[in-house]
């Protein structure tokens, strides 16, 4: 990975975004809730890096605990899609039959719908607030990792040592869990990493909508949204910095992602 210079740069980034989101008070001393309406609108400069938004509120503090907020979101969803997808896609690609057809028409159902729409009814009809948003962002990614989960596990089971397992008499749940599941990890990993990034900018979309994180949660998508009025009138900086935390995110994700799949996928090793 260190011979990628784009997957060294997207490492240290989640790597500041890690921290930030231990630690916001090493990166800023404000409170980012906290209202001065003497401040407010202040241009980026020594006192406020990034600027204040209408309320006062220090911008680069707010960015800040965002990426706490963001990331806890990003890992929930992820883990709420994996976890039913890998279940599903796992079930279908090891028993077949109506079970597979079954389970991957439900799956196509759920593609058919643009995700962010599909989510946007989710969140809708659960009420708007960060919660919504986990459970309809990793309800759409879950067709993501069905597929990737049942085309590996169709792959692995036909190989020798799982036919061996099978020829001894083990137990299906025994096969999945000690011979399945090791060998189709490295593809779900991928998608893992790269999940994160799409979590991210779809909570943000919802967010950025009104479904998502509440004022005055600071959430990126929620931060634009809050700052979209002003860039007509030259208050520019509360919408773009939280859009720039977003962008550099989500990039930074999709470069460790096609980093890994890059290592972990033999075929692709020496070139």
């Amino acid at each position: 990975m260190r011979k990628n210079a784009l997957v060294v740069l997207g490492s240290v980034i989640i790597a500041v975004l890690l921290a930030m989101t231990c630690a916001p008070r090493l990166f800023s001393s404000h409170d980012p809730i906290r209202i001065d309406l003497a401040e407010k609108l202040a241009r980026p400069g020594v006192k406020h890096l990034f600027g204040t938004d209408s309320l006062g509120r220090d911008m680069f503090c707010r960015i800040v605990y965002g990426a706490r907020v963001s990331a806890a979101i990003a890992i929930s969803c992820v883990f709420i899609s994996s976890l039913f997808g890998v279940f599903l896609g796992v079930t279908a690609g090891y028993w077949g039959g109506k079970t597979d057809d079954i389970i991957m028409r439900v799956m196509d159902l759920i593609m058919s719908f643009p995700s962010l729409i599909l989510a946007m009814g989710i969140a809708a009809a659960l009420g708007p607030g960060i919660r919504s948003a986990i459970y309809a962002v990793g309800f759409v990614q879950i067709p993501r990792y069905a597929r990737i989960a049942r085309s590996s596990t169709l792959y692995v089971k036909e190989q020798t040592f799982v036919t061996a397992s099978i020829s001894l008499g083990d137990k299906s749940h025994r096969i999945i869990m000690v011979h399945i599941l090791p060998n189709i990890l490295s593809p779900l990993v991928v998608q893992a990493t790269l999940g994160l990034g799409s979590a991210i900018l779809t909570v943000a979309g919802l967010s950025f909508l009104g479904l998502g994180a509440q004022p005055p949660m600071p959430e990126w998508g929620q931060m634009i949204a809050e700052g979209r009025s002003l860039i007509v009138s030259g208050e520019w900086w509360v919408a773009t910095f939280p859009g720039l935390a977003i962008m550099l995110t989500v990039m930074s994700f999709n470069f460790v992602g096609d980093g890994l799949r890059d290592i972990l996928d033999p075929r692709l090793r020496g070139k």
